[in-house]
C-alpha cells in the first residue's frame, strides 16, 4: 500500500486540464513519441481491424487531432535517427506478422518502407523475427540504436526476444523474462527501460547501456551485469509509468472503484507515495513528459452506456509553490 504525500510534495501542484479528442470507437495505443514539436501516438480501432496515427500540435490543444494512416496494425512506434518508424505489425488477412519497419516522410506524407519492395529503405533492414505489438525505444548516440522487445510472434504466441538495431546490423540481447507479457505501458528512465505487462505479469526494467554494450559480433551472451531484467513493484497491477524530470511517476488505480491517482517513486525508501488524485475517470496508456515541461497522459474514456471508447488527453503543469 502507497504511502500518502503531504502537502510539501512537489508533484502535489499539478495543475490539470482537461482535453478530449473527436474521434470514437478508437483506444489509444501505448507508445507515443514526440518529434517536430508534434505528439503521435498509436490509435487502435475498436469497430472491425485497423489502427491509425493519433496526432496533435504541441503549440495547440490535444482536442485538435488528426490522423494518418499507417500500412499495418499493431506496429510500435519509435524515432530512430530523427525520423518517425513503426515496427512490424500484421494485416488482417495474413497469419505472420511482418518484419519490416517503415519511417514516415512528415513532408511528403507517405511511408518509405524497409520490407525490400520498391521504395526499399536500406537504412532499415528488416527484424530477424516477425513479431507485432512489440515495444520498441532509441537510445544512444553515435550511434543511435533501436531496441525492439517482446511482442507477438505467429499465431500470436508471445515472444520474449530483444532486439537491438546498431550500425545497420540486428542483434539478440537479454530475453524478457519468461513470465513476461505483452506490453500495456513503457517509459525510459535515467537508463532504464521499464515496461508493464498483461495479465498482472508485473512490470520489469533493463540497462539499456548494456544492452547497447551487449549488441556485437562477439557477445553471445549478456554477461550478467546491471542489464538483465528485473522484476519492479510498482503500486498498481497494471501502472501507467512515466519519467517526469527526476521522478518515476505511476498512474492507475489501486483497486477496481477506486479513483485514479498518481504515485512518485522514492528511491531512498524503495517505496511509492501518493501525490494526488486525477480529475477523471479513463484506462491511462501512455504518459509523456512534454518540452515544455508539461506531463502529458492519454487514454481511452469508455462509456457503458453509449458503447463507446473515446480517446482522452490529459496536459498538467505544475504550479509555483
Amino acid at each position: 500500500m502507497a504511502q500518502k504525500t503531504d502537502i510539501f510534495h512537489p508533484l502535489a501542484y499539478l495543475d490539470w486540464n482537461e482535453s478530449y479528442s473527436i474521434y470514437l470507437h478508437h483506444q489509444v495505443g501505448y507508445q507515443c513519441v514526440i518529434l517536430e514539436d508534434k505528439v503521435y501516438t498509436t490509435l487502435r480501432c475498436v469497430v472491425g481491424f485497423g489502427s491509425q496515427l493519433g496526432v496533435f500540435s504541441l503549440d495547440s490543444s490535444p482536442t485538435f487531432w488528426h490522423t494518418v494512416d499507417i500500412p499495418s496494425t499493431f506496429a510500435s512506434l519509435a524515432t530512430y535517427n530523427s525520423q518517425l518508424v513503426i515496427i512490424g505489425g500484421k494485416e488482417k488477412k495474413r497469419r505472420d506478422p511482418f518484419v519490416h519497419l517503415s519511417r514516415y516522410e512528415i513532408t511528403n506524407k507517405v511511408w518509405v518502407s524497409g520490407d525490400g519492395g520498391i521504395n526499399w529503405e536500406s537504412s532499415l533492414p528488416p527484424m530477424p523475427t516477425r513479431r507485432h505489438s512489440t515495444s520498441a525505444v532509441s537510445y544512444g548516440s553515435s550511434p543511435e540504436c533501436l531496441i525492439v522487445a517482446g511482442g507477438k510472434a505467429a499465431n500470436c504466441n508471445v515472444s520474449h526476444l530483444v532486439e537491438v538495431l546498431k550500425e545497420g546490423r540486428w542483434f539478440n540481447v537479454q530475453s524478457l523474462p519468461k513470465f513476461y507479457t505483452s506490453t500495456k505501458s513503457v517509459t525510459l528512465h535515467k537508463g532504464y527501460w521499464y515496461l508493464t505487462g498483461e495479465k498482472n505479469s508485473g512490470t520489469v526494467c533493463g540497462n539499456l547501456d548494456a544492452f547497447v554494450a551487449a549488441a556485437t559480433p562477439t557477445a553471445r551472451i549478456m554477461t550478467p551485469m546491471d542489464g538483465t531484467w528485473r522484476r519492479c513493484k510498482t503500486p498498481f497491477e497494471d501502472s501507467c509509468l512515466v519519467s517526469f524530470g527526476e521522478h518515476l511517476l505511476a498512474i492507475g488505480y489501486e483497486q477496481e472503484g477506486s479513483r485514479l491517482s498518481i504515485h512518485a517513486y522514492q528511491p531512498l525508501t524503495q517505496s511509492w507515495v501518493m501525490v494526488q488524485f486525477l480529475p477523471i475517470s479513463m484506462i491511462p496508456t501512455v504518459c509523456e513528459m512534454l518540452p515544455s515541461g508539461e506531463l502529458l497522459v492519454m487514454g481511452t474514456k469508455t462509456s457503458k452506456v453509449l458503447r463507446s471508447f473515446q480517446p482522452i488527453a490529459f496536459k498538467a503543469s505544475l504550479k509555483g509553490i
